[in-house]
This record gives structure tokens, sequence and C-alpha cells, in this order.
């Protein structure tokens, strides 16, 4: 989801699952 919101970065971070 955080991806989708444009928070890719953030995602990552805490799920670094690609």
């Amino acid at each position: 989801d955080f991806m989708k919101q444009g928070n890719g970065r953030a995602w990552k971070l805490e799920k670094p699952i690609g």
C-alpha cells in the first residue's frame, strides 16, 4: 500500500520485499 501512496522509499525501508 505504501508504494501505491507514492512512499516507495518508506515501504522499502520498512519492508524491503521488492
